[in-house]
């Protein structure tokens, strides 16, 4: 039996055109909705448009392109779950963790007296 390679890095993300595959989906709701939701309001209410091009293809294209962005910002070069957990350090207060011994130690003896 040959020896076969070993893929050393079979547990990273892959990587598609710059973005991690997990994000693609929320990359495509967003530029959906940054078309659709403004062509709504350019249908329905007023239609509205920047140098005769209408207002909706406009936003769809900030909105993809923000999006690609922020995905693009928040995953790559950065460590796994780097987002979840500054969202989590905002959200969240300092302390939210059980007694360590350690902190056991440091107090102050209070059934101890000396008189």
């Amino acid at each position: 039996m040959r020896a076969r390679s070993i893929r050393s890095r079979i547990f990273l993300p892959v990587v598609k055109l710059g973005l991690v595959s997990d994000d693609w989906p929320w990359v495509a709701v967003i530029s959906f909705a940054g078309f659709f939701l403004p062509f709504l309001f350019w249908k329905f209410v007023a239609p509205a448009t920047f140098l005769r091009v209408p207002i909706f293809l406009w936003l769809g294209f900030v909105a993809s392109a923000t999006s690609y962005g922020l995905f693009y910002f928040i995953r790559i070069g950065r460590r796994p779950r780097w987002f979840q957990h500054k969202l989590k350090q905002l959200c969240e207060p300092d302390v939210r963790r059980g007694t360590l011994q350690a902190d056991l130690a440091d107090r102050e003896r209070l059934y101890l007296r000396e008189e």
